[in-house]
């Protein structure tokens, strides 16, 4: 049986590369005569069904039309078949992770690894499996990350230049175009309860943080928590992994220079739906109430205070093996204590994300890199009187991101990341721009 192909670099592109490969195994799922370029070897396999490069070269046409439906079923019947094929074994057990049957993937992994004709390859690779199906068959199980680092910004301050202050007769924002560097530190982890009933429900709980710590603009300190739980289940339209669903509610937390900024929290919803195997799509709406304090170094924030409403589509999409398409479609709705402050945005982003090889050969894990943008359009219900009386604020904000991820062994990764963004407002105070550089250090567990 010829080698696999080599697998992605992180634990979960390693898994998919080994189940395309199985995938594509499924030898009998085309009609003889089929125009597409796995029919034409799907011909060759029935011309001489006994050799195996023929039957190998229909497996990689499958791959590249992501044909992966039937797999399952035809591996099942090749393991019968050659019962002693540790490799088929393996590939089997990937297929079922990949349908999202943890359990079933456990077992065979168990399998090959208790088999004596596995090779030390075919040992290697399921146990690298086993570590990442056995905590999902657990009926209480923990994940999570926690990552620090450095970042810099041109204009931490988020403030128009200090051009734009030479005005006369208006009140300008008091923050400046300053640029600054800071720490970062930051955690998430997540838990699931199953009950192990007939929908995969289960308690899906999160608690996430993150805080920013300033050289210079200390007053920019900001820590903040927010801690999310709720039922998530696959109703049984979706019975076979191909979607699910989790209303939660959400309660967060900022404290600004020490002090409390915000303590919010209210219902929502999150959705996913994979129609076809390399396409899946997302939802998530919240309705959050959000009451903010007084903190002195930015003024008066209580006028803040109010409802904040998010709504966003996610669709993320395997062009190939390593390469991702993922676009997203989302708006905000914020209704304050004042007009003024109420505002609504409409946001779209799209991004490419592709593994390639890694250059350093001590370092035998893919790297990865992302290259995304994105535009927001914001704007307020009414002028404020204190900036311009006679125009609401209208602002047009444009964003591109290109980071870098190279991971170290399967829990450690160290991502590069430059950012820019540039608000043009109707307001020439509003108007800012800002280049960010950062590097930072993770590790999962």
């Amino acid at each position: 049986m010829p080698a696999a192909k080599r697998r992605a670099a992180t634990s979960c592109a390693m898994i998919c590369s080994a189940a395309a490969f199985s995938v594509g195994m499924g030898l009998f799922s085309q009609p003889a005569g089929a125009i597409s370029a796995s029919g034409l070897a799907y011909d060759a396999v029935l011309s001489d069904p006994g050799d195996l490069g023929k039957t190998f070269a229909y497996a990689e046409k499958l791959i590249d039309e992501r044909n992966f439906e039937s797999a399952a079923a035809v591996l099942e019947r090749l393991a019968i078949r050659y019962p002693q094929q540790s490799e088929i074994r393996l590939e089997l057990g990937v297929m079922y992770y990949r349908l999202n049957s943890p359990q079933m993937a456990k077992n065979e992994f168990e399998r090959v690894l208790a088999m004596p004709t596995a090779t030390a390859d075919v040992r290697r690779k399921a146990s690298e499996f086993l570590v990442h199906t056995e905590p999902l068959t657990e009926k209480s199980r923990f994940a999570g990350s926690i990552s620090f680092g450095m970042r810099y910004q041109s204009n931490a301050t988020a403030g128009p230049d200090k051009s734009r202050f030479a005005t006369d007769g208006v009140i300008l924002r008091t923050n400046k175009e300053d640029d600054d560097a800071h720490g970062v530190v930051g955690f998430n982890v997540n838990h699931a309860y199953d009950f192990d009933s007939q929908w995969g429900t289960a308690l899906e709980s999160s608690l996430s943080g993150a805080g920013s710590f300033y050289v210079d603009n200390s007053y920019l300190n900001e820590i903040d928590l927010r801690g999310r739980t709720g039922i998530g289940f696959t109703p049984p339209f979706l019975s076979n992994g191909e979607g699910r669903i989790q209303p939660h509610a959400t309660v967060d937390l900022a404290i600004k220079d020490g002090e409390l900024l915000e303590v919010g929290g209210g219902p929502g919803v999150e959705a996913w739906i994979a129609p076809v195997s390399q396409w899946k799509l997302g939802f998530n709406y919240d309705f959050m109430f959000r009451n903010y304090d007084r903190v002195k170094s930015i003024g008066d924030t209580q006028l803040l205070s109010g409802t904040d409403q998010s709504v966003g589509v996610n669709s993320t999409w395997e062009i190939t093996p390593g390469t991702y398409l993922i676009n997203d479609v989302g708006g905000r709705f914020f209704d304050a204590e004042k007009d003024h402050l109420d505002f609504q945005s409409l946001i779209l982003g799209v991004a490419v994300l592709q593994a390639y090889q890694s250059p350093i050969e001590l370092l035998p894990y893919d790297w990865w890199v992302r290259l995304g943008g994105g535009y927001e359009h914001r704007w307020f219900d009414s002028p404020d009187p204190d900036v311009d009386p006679d125009r609401a604020r209208r602002d047009n904000v444009w964003r591109v991101a290109l980071s870098n991820v190279i991971p170290l062994t399967q829990q450690w990764r160290v991502t590069q990341q430059i950012e820019y963004e540039r608000v043009d407002s109707n307001l020439r105070t509003y108007d800012y721009d800002n280049l960010a550089v950062s590097l930072l250090a993770s590790w999962q567990f």
